[in-house]
């Protein structure tokens, strides 16, 4: 790299080390600029010196081209000697931007154009000589005044700041630990530091928090066929960014309680940079302890052994089984945190959480599948569930009946499911699991609709061209039972609560034109409609104000068992108007 002239400004006055006008100056942009000027001719050493970037004011009042905030005055005033090529650039720990007024007055800006990382540039080719005004503002409101390193030069945009405080790979590690698969002393504890003035978000966007400019270990690993884990005990809120042998970078915050933690199922051999962060880079920085393991995070081992003898037994059925539900009694919770048992395993629904054994708490051989499939528990305490399909895939639920979990398989396989009753709060308690084909908890048929039963406020039958259109009837909106869990189909969600037997019938006599059902109420309401052919339609908020609406572009003609609910549960009796149209309501007009 060329020598260069490197200018160090020194600002006395409280105006300028500001950077804020004086009130003579008005908001013309035209003060003297805060860090005085810098001469330059083109094909000359590049020239540098040290500002900051700062500024309350849009930076679009200067131009409309323009992003960031800026200061009133000029940062610096480049005086170009003779013509041709400059570039402008700045380098700094934080998303900075230019601003560049040219002699004839034209301003040109950048976000980000200095091709590395958030450093902006402005190149201008064949440049007449004068006075060049230059501002260097932030992207974002509210960070203070960064320090940055300001570089004009010919042909290349330089970015160097040497008074960099960011997380870099390029520092010495401040630790180094070499390691290989089945090491001794399991898991290994390191002592570190952790926090620091560095935004770790300039290593990667995924990264938080403030570190140490240099890695506070470099691990060189030589791996093997166990997984490697990387986690971090503080007394704060930790953050953990680590870049591995292959270049990319896995950070995390928070993966037990307000511990980070980053895992490899299957590490690479080479050198694994890890910083520590603490989450507010506003505190001071404190003695942590950063452990590695190949048994689990924190050198717990939260693996679950699904071909394990289940605890509570297992269990044959056949689609059409009788009684339902069967209910089994087991212990629920345990020392594995599902959470983190589940990593890196396909999730198909809910989220996994809680505590449970490492075995299956009971284990279902399902044959002939018949349609849905449900697992519920019921407990005094708060329960989750988590269930291991036939292929392979985890199936999870916390809350689903007060604090009771379910877990439903719409179209069940026949096969294996291991059934894993955890938690929440980590203790274990009684608790009986239900498996049924009609639905969740003790009495399943009460948590279903019946589209057969008569219906709440009576039923309708309307043909093409009814007046008045619309068609309103006065109904109570809600009920004791979860959409969700009474109605299933390929790709749908039924939000709400609504009542067993259907709030109003439809009977259909169109044309195959268009129809519109919705509902008017105070309330959030929703809405869930049976078709004639069988498929559900449900809906929520469409029809604005919390309001739900569906739309029917070719009405198949016959019965519509409509349910009227309440997005919130015990909300039963909320007064609503049900309405039916073949003219397009306003909330429509726009589809």
């Amino acid at each position: 790299m060329p020598n260069r002239n490197f200018l160090l400004s020194i600002c006395l006055a409280p105006l300028c080390a500001l950077g804020v006008s004086a009130p003579s100056l008005a908001q013309g942009f035209t003060g003297a600029p805060v860090y005085g000027e810098l001469d330059y001719t083109p094909g000359a050493e590049p020239v540098s010196l040290r500002v900051r970037a700062a500024g309350a004011m849009s930076a679009d009042r200067l131009s409309p081209d323009c992003w960031g905030y800026i200061s009133e005055q000029p940062t610096v005033s480049v005086v170009l000697r003779a013509r041709g090529n400059v570039r402008f650039a700045a380098g700094s720990d934080t998303d900075t931007t230019l601003a560049v007024r040219a002699p004839d007055g034209t301003i040109t800006c950048d976000d980000d154009g200095a091709n590395a990382g958030y450093n902006p540039g402005v190149a201008l080719d064949n440049a007449p000589s004068g006075r060049y005004d230059v501002w260097l503002g932030t992207f974002s409101a509210g960070v203070g005044y960064p320090d940055a390193v300001f570089h004009v030069a010919t042909d290349a945009f330089i970015t160097d700041n040497p008074y960099s405080v960011a997380p870099s790979a390029d520092e010495t590690p401040l630790q180094t630990l070499s390691l290989r698969a089945g090491f001794r002393g399991d898991p290994r504890s390191i002592s570190v530091v952790a926090g620091g003035a560095g935004d770790m978000s300039s290593l990667d966007w995924s990264c938080y928090g403030g570190a140490s400019r240099a890695a506070a270990l470099a691990l060189d690993y030589q791996a093997g066929s166990l997984p490697l884990y990387i986690f971090m005990r503080s007394q704060n809120d930790g953050t953990l960014a680590v870049l591995a042998p292959d270049g990319t970078f896995h950070c995390n915050d928070d993966r037990i309680e307000l511990n980070p933690g980053v895992a490899f199922g299957q590490p690479q051999s080479g050198r694994y940079l890890i910083w520590t962060g603490l989450l507010d880079n506003t505190l001071p920085a404190e003695a942590a302890s950063l452990v590695i393991s190949e048994i689990g995070f924190d050198g717990v081992d939260n693996r679950l052994d699904v071909a394990g003898r289940p605890r509570h037994g297992e269990r044959r059925l056949q689609g059409g089984f009788l009684p339902d539900p069967v209910a089994v009694s087991v212990m629920a919770g345990g020392t594995v945190d599902l959470n983190l048992a589940t990593e890196g395993g396909v999730i198909a629904d809910g989220w996994c959480v809680g505590m449970a054994t490492r075995e299956p708490s009971f284990r279902l051989r399902f044959d002939d599948p018949a349609g849905p499939l449900f697992f519920s528990l019921a407990s005094d305490a708060d329960t989750t569930l988590a269930v291991n399909s036939p292929d392979g895939a985890w199936y999870c639920n916390d809350d689903m009946i007060g604090l009771d979990p379910v877990v439903r398989f719409n179209q069940a396989e026949a096969g294996v499911y291991d059934v894993y009753a955890g938690s929440f709060g980590g203790e274990t308690a009684a608790a009986t699991l239900y498996i049924s084909e009609i639905g969740g908890g003790a009495d399943p048929v009460s948590s279903q609709v019946d589209i057969n039963a008569e219906p709440l406020f009576g039923a309708v039958t309307l043909a093409a061209g009814f007046l008045p259109d619309p068609h309103d009837l006065d109904v109570a909106a809600g009920g004791p039972i979860a959409a969700y869990d009474a109605i299933y189909g390929e790709d749908l969600w039924c939000a709400g609560h609504i009542t067993r037997e259907p709030t109003a019938n439809l009977f259909w006599e169109g044309q195959g034109g268009p129809l519109y059902i919705w509902a008017e109420s105070g309330a959030d309401t929703t809405i869930a409609i049976n078709l004639p052919d069988g498929s559900w339609a449900c809906d929520d908020d469409f029809a604005g104000n919390l309001n739900p609406g569906l739309v029917f572009d070719s009405a198949l003609s016959g019965r519509y068992d409509i349910y009227v609910g309440t997005y919130g549960q015990g909300m039963e009796g909320e007064p609503a108007r049900l309405r039916i149209s073949e003219l397009t309501p306003d909330w429509a007009s726009w589809e």
